[in-house]
């Protein structure tokens, strides 16, 4: 009987030690199927992966090298650098830094025009609607403003629905209009129109905005100035000047001979008498040929390529800039030699500056008896007459303040008098010098 218990018990333990061993290989099974899972899953999530980076990388390629009418998804409408007026340029969604983000002009309905950072017609500047907390929507100097809730836009007014605005330009974000002011909500200009889309007033300028035009009056509607016409957009006048209000031209006036307007677009270009002395200061023709022989100035404020920066703070908002308009060369001269430098100091700050105008680099080999002389004006007041030129680095004018947003124009005429004496002492002799100005 002890036996058939043992026999029984010994059974018992070697079936439940199989039982034992059949659940431990099925764990078993099941780890290793687990883990062979876990393989598969991460060899499929770095497939995935790899096919999601490789299309990135191609996608962004694809960005990066299209640089004109790009178009990346199926819905047949440009996406980048849109050329809507077909003049080979971007004039829509423009990426400036090839970075795949719209910069000017960006259009977030797709509706063909810009709904926010719109420029200034097509200067790649974002003026308009401008997205400031980069949202890509508009927080600043917002588009169609009705500033006094009567229905009517009284800034940065779109008038054709284009998405960029036409009249009653805000250019600084101030709340006041600077160019193409509309007065009588016609949708169309009256004053301080901008004809050639530069960012500048050119024709009807009203100076005190006090609804009457001060310079560059357009009197027959033309879009050209016919009464007190500026020079190089000084907006000061000094030619076709109506000098008793009646809105006719009476002195210093565009003609045939003097003051010529050869191009037709209201503005003198040849024989120009700058201050109405009957002297011809600038492009003068002395053969009488219709080209400018004489005080040739090769261009007006901001085209003519020898412009100096003086100083550009962003931190204080500070933009100074020097334009040469004419120079001269006084080498070689006899007596009775007269010619005129021009120069322009341009303030595009929305502060004032105070400068000095400084002469530098000084060589100067004439005796003090036969001395070059020089007179100074700003176009309307003489500063200095019969001047001498200096022997060495000295200052020409001090304290000169010149309000924000303003531009000063200075002409220096030099001349070697004739004396009646003998001068050859200073024959072969030579004069240079610069003119800078020091902003203090």
């Amino acid at each position: 009987m002890n036996e058939e218990i043992k026999s029984e018990i010994q059974n018992d333990y070697e079936e439940q030690y199989m039982i034992l061993e059949e659940e431990e290989r099925k764990e078993e099974r099941r780890k290793t199927i687990i883990i062979i899972i876990l393989l598969i899953l991460i060899i499929l999530v770095s497939l995935i992966g790899a096919s999601f980076s490789y299309y990135r990388y191609h996608k962004n390629e694809e960005h990066r090298n299209c640089k004109l009418d790009c178009h990346f998804d199926k819905d047949d409408k440009c996406d980048k650098n849109c050329d809507i007026n077909k003049d080979g340029k971007a004039e829509l969604n423009i990426d400036k830094n090839n970075d795949g983000i719209c910069d000017v002009n960006c259009d977030s309905d797709k509706d063909g025009k810009p709904d926010y950072n719109v420029d200034y017609f097509y200067n790649r500047d974002e003026m308009f609607n401008i997205d400031t907390n980069k949202d890509n929507k508009p927080d600043f100097n917002f588009v169609n403003q009705d500033t006094n809730s009567d229905g009517l836009c009284d800034i940065n007014c779109d008038t054709n629905d284009d998405g960029w605005p036409d009249t009653n330009i805000d250019l600084d974000g101030d709340g006041k209009a600077d160019l193409n002011l509309d007065t009588n909500n016609d949708k169309k200009p009256d004053f301080n129109i901008d004809t050639d889309k530069d960012g500048y007033a050119d024709v009807n300028v009203d100076l005190d905005r006090n609804g009457v035009c001060d310079v560059n009056c357009d009197t027959n509607k033309d879009n050209k100035p016919d009464n007190n016409i500026d020079y190089c957009h000084d907006y000061k006048a000094h030619f076709n000047l109506d000098t008793n209000g009646d809105g006719k031209a009476d002195a210093n006036l565009i003609t045939n001979r003097e003051n010529v307007d050869t191009d037709k677009n209201g503005w003198p270009n040849i024989n120009i008498d700058l201050n109405g002395d009957k002297v011809c200061d600038v492009n003068c023709d002395t053969n009488n040929d219709g080209k400018a022989d004489k005080n040739i100035a090769t261009s007006c404020l901001d085209k003519t390529g020898n412009d100096v920066i003086l100083s550009i703070d962003s931190k204080k908002n500070q933009k100074i800039f020097l334009h040469s308009i004419k120079s001269i060369n006084a080498k070689d001269i006899i007596p009775g030699w007269s010619d005129t430098q021009i120069f322009a100091i341009e303030n595009k700050s929305d502060n004032s500056v105070i400068v000095d105008l400084l002469w530098k680099n000084v060589k100067n080999e004439f005796t003090e008896v036969n001395n070059l002389t020089y007179k100074l004006d700003n176009g309307t007041t003489v500063l200095k007459t019969d001047a001498k030129v200096p022997y060495q680095d000295d200052i020409l004018l001090e304290n000169v303040l010149i309000p924000a947003n303003h531009t000063y124009y200075y002409t220096v005429t030099y001349e070697f008098k004739e004396t009646g004496v003998n001068q050859d002492i200073d024959q072969d002799k030579n004069f240079t010098a610069s003119i800078v100005v020091s902003i203090k």
